[in-house]
């Protein structure tokens, strides 16, 4: 998941931004578990866990469709943390879609960016870059559960010539 780790990078880069994190959601029980965070204690990562539908993380994720929060203090109905955690009230939470080009229309987690460097908000502009970086996300996603589809049944239809041929 280095791709992912490196998208996460630049967004918080071009964004100019403090933290960001990268939520999958667990195709079995529909859980977002953070997998990469930047700028965040990493008791976050092991603490955090939302259903869908659950926070803005989880709202995204269920309405696939990218949210610009201006200030959190207007979406308390979302909050499952407290607003200590975050020191600016500019907030993206971006759906990972399944790629390339909305393929089959699933959402496979949510791109979270957060804590302007210089405290304000972010734009509608910088929204449209972030889709662009979580639709990137979505084809590697894609992309490696496809690989890892193909690996599996081709290792199942070897069988016994597992290992024999390298």
């Amino acid at each position: 998941h280095a791709a992912l780790e490196k998208i996460l990078e630049a967004a918080l880069l071009l964004l100019k931004a403090r933290r960001g994190f990268i939520m999958l959601i667990d195709p079995k029980t529909e859980i977002l578990s953070i997998k990469f965070a930047k700028g965040m204690p990493a008791s976050v990562m092991q603490e955090v866990s939302l259903k869908m539908g659950e926070g803005i993380s989880g709202f995204v994720a269920q309405k696939g469709r990218p949210l610009l929060v201006d200030n959190l203090q207007t979406y308390r109905s979302f909050r499952k943390t407290p607003s200590s955690r975050y020191e600016s009230e500019a907030f993206f939470s971006i759906p990972i879609v399944s790629a390339p080009l909305n393929i089959f229309g699933k959402t496979l987690g949510v791109l979270n960016i957060s804590d302007t460097q210089n405290g304000g908000s972010f734009t509608t502009d910088e929204l449209a870059l972030l889709s662009v970086l979580a639709t990137e996300a979505a084809v590697v996603l894609f992309c490696e559960q496809h690989t890892e589809k193909n690996r599996s049944s081709t290792g199942e239809a070897m069988g016994p010539l597992n290992g024999v041929i390298a």
